[in-house]
């Protein structure tokens, strides 16, 4: 087990047949893909584990386990957040669509060839899936969630009676034709 600083690239191939486990950080600032993503600058480490091997069916695999914490901007209050991510995800190297297509479902294809593979665009591209589509606040943790609710997020209570539509009466006229 190698632990500490990460290689920029490695031979998954060779990694994955010698049982390979490296173990370091990655400089999130260095990510620019991910800075991208962000309104926040990514600030602090990753902290990545690597599990290389090959399975009972021969299958080449890497165990990818990536723990952070990233600032976020709340889209309900617009203020920043702190966004936890501990993802792990199960690789299988493979060399052609073909391949991929014939995987168990509990792998996700690595497309592998005869260059390195770099470990910070594997990293950086996990990260960024585990991003949310719309990050906010728990709503009791919000300091517009409460606010929220009371600008119409809530249903009606039932002793309220509807508002009147505006356009029933343009309906009427509709019908009078």
């Amino acid at each position: 087990m190698c632990e500490g600083r990460l290689p920029v690239h490695v031979d998954p191939i060779r990694m994955a047949e010698t049982g390979r486990i490296l173990e370091g950080t990655m400089a999130l600032s260095r990510m620019d893909r991910l800075a991208e993503a962000l309104i926040f600058k990514p600030e602090g480490d990753a902290s990545v584990r690597l599990e290389f091997g090959v399975d009972e069916q021969g299958i080449r695999n890497l165990l990818l386990r990536i723990k952070t914490e990233l600032v976020l901007e709340c889209q309900r209050c617009l203020e920043p957040m702190s966004f936890p991510i501990d993802t792990q995800m199960q690789l299988a190297m493979v060399t052609s669509q073909g391949e991929a297509e014939m995987l168990p479902s509990d792998y996700e294809p690595l497309l592998v060839g005869d260059e390195p593979l770099y470990l910070q665009d594997l990293v950086e591209d996990e990260l960024l899936l585990s991003l949310p589509i719309v990050p906010r606040h728990p709503t009791d943790e919000c300091p517009a969630g409460g606010a929220a609710q009371r600008s119409g997020d809530e249903m009606p209570q039932q002793d309220e009676k509807p508002k009147d539509n505006p356009f029933a009466k343009l309906a009427d006229l509709k019908l009078k034709r």
